[in-house]
């Protein structure tokens, strides 16, 4: 059995190395845009490089996020940005927009892809279509039961990663418009608000608990998932470091773990600071817990309430441990994330002192907004800095790629701009003569700072016998040749933008809308069990002379791929934002599309304007968030708007909608 890998956030370059020290296999991080965290610290493209050259050399892997939705006018930005990214040469790209898919699979074809759990995978059609676009791997949603994954599992034709520990979303991932709507600011282009946090009637009914996956170790590792991912790019090291530490013990361990190392494990997860844990979504007869209320949805240890003050002198009642160093948050009483700060002054009856108790008065320095009543919460604990480890990184690294072409008399090798040559005099084999892999694998070794190997490829004219001392040899005089003349800097290789802009060209003259036509809509969420009855209920539509189908999750394109004669339409949440987009959806057969809801009017005609089949936005009615959760019924009043929530029979979803005028565009 083999051992799943073990995928830990990094939001900068301290928690990338805090997650490695405490056991990650891997990690994900993103650059400054177009990552699904964009408020985390995230990397520059050097720390981004120092990174991965320290996990190439450690056996470790480091996945990079470019998982948001982009408009059209981002495109080029988003084509400067894949040339960076394909220097770095991550082990992945993470990605949401079928646009970023394009454009990778285009004209970054070395790009391993992976598809974002933004993207709604979450039943075995599904599956079977992502490997159809071209993913080698698919992270799943969060809100697939155990019982549905295990028969996902058995017929995967990809590699899956599940989520094992974290914060949850209440709605199913890539169908939240909610922070775009009370805040106008987009969780799909990685600026959500957290509006699910916050009082709706008063209660806290959209903040869901963790999700502690520990008990389910056992078979999430036997059914073969490939990855367990911890969630957390907006958390401190010391919590990346201990959860990657807890469950580095477990998977270590056999599959039912020793009393001693379930108990340190349980210690460290307990210590790092969360929510209250749950099992999720994996058991759907507990679902009714997962969210309790009258329970405030911070993240974090409460660890003291703020009684009175002023300036930046406040008096506190400790309900918690706290320790000079600690980072704390504020959190007003109806909920919703204040501002941060690090604990720099604790005073108990005007003494000062290191740490105080639970069931203390004291005073301290708050120098972020606050107010008498407000709660806060630690966030993360001092004693962890990386800072030394991150100063003894490796420096950035840039790809060379090499052709050899090899011959008994002469050896050619081009790099960049750099052609060495070398004459020689090897004899026929007596035995064993040299093969290319042998000429790549010491070409791409011994290789001076700061290059690296990039693609080798060799051209062998011959059958020879090259002693192993003289190829080293060759080796060595070729590097000590082309350092001369190869760039010290990294820079794009130039023709992959020059093709993008050569190909990027505005439509002729605008698409004619599709004619009406009977219609039958496939539900962007289909569970695992229903998958035979909407195959069905395709059919019969299909038997009774509909032609058009709407597909609404990338799944319905697997159910329709049998199907003569027919035309296939995309809509929410199958995001459309950018021309990139619609040529991927027009090499997938889809005649017409229904533009991402979050655009705003110029947005949608800079789409239209590029686009390659015809693209609209939808009328109304698209709701703000959709959960497998029943959430009572009703209009709902929150502190920055109404909106109403019903149950939708056919997919077994709570939706919410925001009203028919409703505002979704992102206002950033």
């Amino acid at each position: 059995m083999k051992v799943p890998e073990l995928l830990s956030p990094a939001g900068t370059p301290e928690t990338a190395m805090a997650a490695f020290d405490g056991g990650a296999d891997a990690v994900y991080c993103g650059l400054g845009r177009f990552n699904a965290r964009e408020r985390a610290g995230n990397f520059t493209p050097d720390s981004m490089g120092r990174i991965i050259e320290y996990a190439r050399r450690n056996g470790k892997k480091v996945y990079l996020t470019l998982n948001t939705l982009l408009r059209e006018q981002e495109l080029p930005a988003l084509m400067e940005l894949l040339d960076e990214v394909n220097i770095l040469a991550p082990d992945a790209l993470i990605v949401q927009d079928p646009g970023t898919l394009y454009l990778a699979q285009t004209y970054f074809p070395d790009l391993r892809l992976h598809a974002s759990t933004q993207m709604g995978f979450h039943n075995s059609a599904g599956l079977r279509m992502a490997a159809g676009l071209g993913v080698q791997r698919v992270i799943l949603e969060r809100q697939v039961t155990l019982a549905e994954l295990q028969k996902i599992m058995k017929t995967a034709p990809l590699e899956v990663e599940v989520f094992l520990y974290g914060s949850l979303c209440c709605s199913l991932s890539g169908r939240c418009l909610l922070s775009a709507f009370t805040d106008g600011e987009s969780g799909n282009r990685g600026r959500c608000k957290q509006p699910c946090r916050r009082r709706w009637n008063g209660r806290f009914q959209l903040s869901p608990a963790d999700l502690n996956g520990m008990d389910l170790l056992p078979e999430l590792r036997q059914m073969g998932v490939a990855s367990l991912k911890i969630e957390g790019r907006l958390r401190p090291p010391e919590y990346v470091w201990k959860t990657a530490r807890a469950f580095r013990l477990l998977l270590d361990g056999p599959l039912e773990p020793e009393p001693e190392r379930r108990a340190e494990a349980e210690m460290l997860l307990k210590s790092a600071a969360g929510r209250r844990h749950s099992a999720g979504f994996f058991f759907p007869g507990e679902w009714k817990s997962l969210i309790q209320p009258e329970r405030v949805g911070t993240f974090g240890i409460p660890v003291a309430e703020v009684a009175g003050g002023r300036g930046d002198k406040w008096d506190i009642r400790t309900v918690g441990r706290l320790h000079l160093g600690d980072r704390l948050r504020v959190v007003p009483p109806n909920g919703g994330d204040g501002e941060t700060f690090s604990l720099v002054s604790l005073a108990v009856n005007g003494k000062t002192q290191t740490v105080v108790r639970a069931g203390v008065t004291g005073r301290i320095a708050i120098p972020v907004p606050v107010r008498p009543g407000d709660m806060l919460f630690k966030i993360g604990e001092n004693g962890f800095d990386f800072t030394r480890r991150l100063n003894a990184l490796p420096e950035r690294t840039m790809p060379v790629d090499l052709q050899i072409t090899a011959t008994a008399k002469m050896w050619r090798v081009t790099a960049q701009n750099v052609v060495w040559e070398k004459a020689t005099a090897f004899a026929p084999p007596e035995k064993h003569a040299v093969l290319p892999e042998m000429i790549r694998e010491a070409f791409s070794s011994g290789v001076p700072a700061p290059w690296r190997a990039g693609k080798v490829t060799v051209e062998l004219q011959g059958s020879f016998f090259v002693p192993a001392a003289d190829l080293k040899k060759l080796r060595r005089e070729f590097w000590e040749f082309a350092v001369s003349g190869l760039p010290t800097s990294p820079a794009g290789q130039g023709k992959s933008l020059l093709d993008f802009y050569h190909d990027y060209q505005p439509s002729a003259e605008p698409l004619p809308p599709l004619p009406p036509a009977e219609m039958y809509s496939i539900p962007g969420f289909c569970a695992e069990g229903d998958l035979k009855r909407e195959k069905a209920r395709i059919l019969q539509a299909y038997d009774r002379g509909v032609r058009r189908f709407r597909a609404c999750s990338w799944y319905a394109l697997d159910l329709l791929k049998d199907l003569s004669d027919i035309e296939v339409i995309t809509a929410f949440p199958v995001p459309v934002g950018n021309s990139a987009g619609t040529r991927f959806l027009k090499k997938l057969g889809v005649c017409g599309a229904e533009a991402d809801p979050e655009l705003n009017e110029t947005e949608l005609t800079d789409l239209q304007k590029y686009a390659v089949i015809p693209v609209w936005q939808s009328a109304g009615g698209v709701p703000v968030l959709a959960t497998r959760l029943r959430l009572p019924a009703g209009v709902w009043t929150g502190t920055r708007g109404s909106v109403r929530v019903e149950w939708d029979q056919k997919e077994g979803l709570s939706k919410i909608f925001a009203g028919k005028n409703a505002d979704f565009s992102d206002k950033k």
